[in-house]
């Protein structure tokens, strides 16, 4: 037998030939069917021989590789990209998780790969198939992982916001908003803002912020907005447009006030805690240490305090809530005139053994406020 001949068909058994292909060209140089047989049989057990000794090391080497890229994607997005408050999750998340799912699945493939018996049947030509398209088993799960790895990046980044935010105004500079398909006929909306802000220390910012479709429409170019950014990462914001936003990251209840707020808030003596109150049940007071008030500009509020007495303006609901509240912790109404239609009530007053309370109806540049007053006795 010729060993070039040999080396030939050892080329093209590794290469994309296939069996039938090698048997021509055999024949086509002079050989007999049984010599062409011969020279192949010969061929491949070298292939084999050589293969045996080094595939089971190459797949268990490709499956670890796999396993590691796996794991190491996983402790990412669950442990390390969290903590860095990344601002713009979507990119770097639609990436890992393609890897992820795709190192999972092709560590399956090559599991226990290197067994005598997956060896053998990988190097029998007779019943080898086409292998299987595995690549088509990616997108359903990668979208899966997909969303996840984002919502873990996104509460990340709401955390280090959460423990060095610091309130500014910006201005809304551009809007941006694209669907994507995402097969069985949906489709993914990306939608976004960018702002221009400036730090504590005068740097100018410019930041961009993902928002829902639904939100897309409340923004326009050149709007002002209150917003939050990182100390540690001005790039990481959040804009202070909706009751959700308000109170996922100050804290506040963003409702409406009730009578016993105002006995909580009488007892309090302390400035920054009576900031801290007010704060906690509607977001948006700041205290005036000059005219010793705390003003709501954002939801038209004031209140002040005495010694013994506060004063709390507020919206009309307030002449619909807050004498039926007060009534429920035991006071008793003592209105003159008696109780009228909250609509057109001028003034309520009630009282019970400690304080005593009125709520009166004003109008300030044909705007109608509610002036609560509460006194101790």
């Amino acid at each position: 037998m010729e060993e070039k001949i040999i080396e030939e068909v050892i080329k093209k058994l590794k290469g994309s030939d296939r069996l039938y292909q090698i048997t021509s060209d055999l024949k086509r140089k002079g050989l007999s069917d049984q010599d062409a047989d011969l020279y192949l049989e010969t061929a491949q057990k070298r292939v084999n021989d050589k293969k045996v000794n080094s595939l089971p090391r190459t797949n268990k080497i490709i499956f670890i590789s796999l396993v590691i890229t796996a794991l190491v994607t996983l402790i990412l997005f669950l442990f390390i990209l969290p903590n860095k408050g990344f601002t713009q999750p979507t990119i770097i998340s639609i990436f890992g998780s393609v890897i992820f799912v795709s190192s999972s699945i092709y560590a399956r493939v090559y599991y226990k790969s290197w067994k005598d018996d997956e060896i053998n049947r990988q190097l029998d030509k007779s019943t080898k198939k086409d292998p299987f398209p595995f690549h088509i088993l990616i997108p359903i799960p990668a979208v899966i992982m997909f969303f996840i790895f984002s919502w873990i990046m996104e509460n990340g980044a709401d955390s280090v916001l959460k423990a060095s935010q610091i309130e500014v105004e910006g201005t809304i500079i551009s809007t941006s908003s694209t669907s994507i398909y995402a097969g069985i006929g949906k489709k993914v909306n990306f939608s976004s803002v960018t702002v221009e802000f400036k730090t504590e220390k005068g740097e100018k910012i410019l930041a961009k912020e993902d928002i829902s479709k639904y939100e897309f429409k409340n923004f326009i170019r050149g709007q002002k907005v209150r917003l939050l950014y990182s100390s540690s990462n001005p790039q990481n914001i959040a804009l202070l447009n909706s009751k959700s936003e308000i109170i996922k990251f100050t804290g506040s209840e963003e409702r409406d006030f009730k009578a016993a707020d105002l006995i909580d808030l009488i007892n309090i003596s302390d400035d920054e805690q009576t900031l801290a109150s007010l704060n906690s049940i509607a977001y948006g007071w700041k205290f005036d240490p000059k005219d010793r008030k705390w003003k709501n500009s954002l939801k038209n509020m004031a209140f002040t305090r005495s010694q013994n007495k506060i004063l709390l303006v507020t919206g009309e609901i307030a002449m619909y809530q807050f004498p039926k509240q007060f009534l429920e912790l035991n006071f008793k109404d003592i209105t003159v005139g008696g109780i009228k239609n909250p609509m057109i009530q001028g003034q309520r007053s009630l009282e019970n053994k400690d304080y005593s309370t009125k709520i009166k109806r004003i109008s300030v540049d044909k705007e109608r406020f509610i002036v609560t007053t509460l006194e101790r006795k």
